[in-house]
């Protein structure tokens, strides 16, 4: 026998308790549209935008691709290096010591990374990625766009 969906357990409860769990099936419906919404990294054209909003850039190189299905919702796992980096909005030393080495990304994100391949990648956050882009393929004009944002040194 199949199991009741979430959304079906709360319009029964809506159904036998009244207006009181209203509220219930609303959160349910929150949390089940929260559990659905995906945020891939871009892996389009950067532009101007792109690199406003983003905290920090770097150039990584993929050391090691992880496992598929892990407790981290069928994301790939990768370990990552930072030979460069492009900018940030704190200091170098602070972004340096704080970056993230593992890196993991949603399966439905699209093809996994490749083990010793370069990326662009750029952060909203310290692991929050904006975008994620192979270094082969970003134009003159995207380094031009990722070189041209200074970095706010206070050291």
């Amino acid at each position: 026998m199949a199991q009741p969906s979430k959304i079906s357990v709360a319009i029964l409860l809506v159904k036998n308790q009244g207006s009181t769990t209203m509220n219930v099936l609303i959160l349910l419906l929150s949390l089940y549209v929260v559990e659905a919404a995906l945020k891939c990294p871009k892996n389009t054209t950067l532009n101007w935008d792109d690199v406003m909003e983003t905290f920090y850039a770097a150039k990584v190189q993929v050391l090691s691709v992880g496992a598929k299905g892990d407790q981290y919702h069928n994301a790939y796992e990768y370990i990552i290096d930072y030979p460069m980096f492009y900018f940030t909005r704190r200091t170098m030393y602070h972004t340096r010591r704080n970056v993230p080495i593992i890196i993991r990304i949603d399966q439905r994100c699209g093809p996994p990374l490749t083990k010793s391949k370069f990326y662009a990648i750029g952060y909203y956050w310290h692991n929050a990625i904006l975008f994620l882009r192979p270094f082969e393929d970003l134009s003159n004009e995207e380094k031009r766009l990722l070189d041209s944002k200074p970095s706010k040194e206070f050291a």
